[in-house]
């Protein structure tokens, strides 16, 4: 399991915290679809 995780800004503070949790096969689609090689 991976996670991606983004932060959101209002002014100089943080607004927003959002995690999302994949399996590692996404990415690895996501790569070939892309044609960006993904390494582990």
């Amino acid at each position: 399991m991976r996670a991606v995780t983004t932060f959101g800004c209002a002014g100089d503070q943080i607004a927003r915290i959002d995690n999302y949790f994949v399996s590692l096969d996404l990415f690895e689609d996501l790569g070939r679809e892309l044609g960006v090689p993904i390494g582990h």
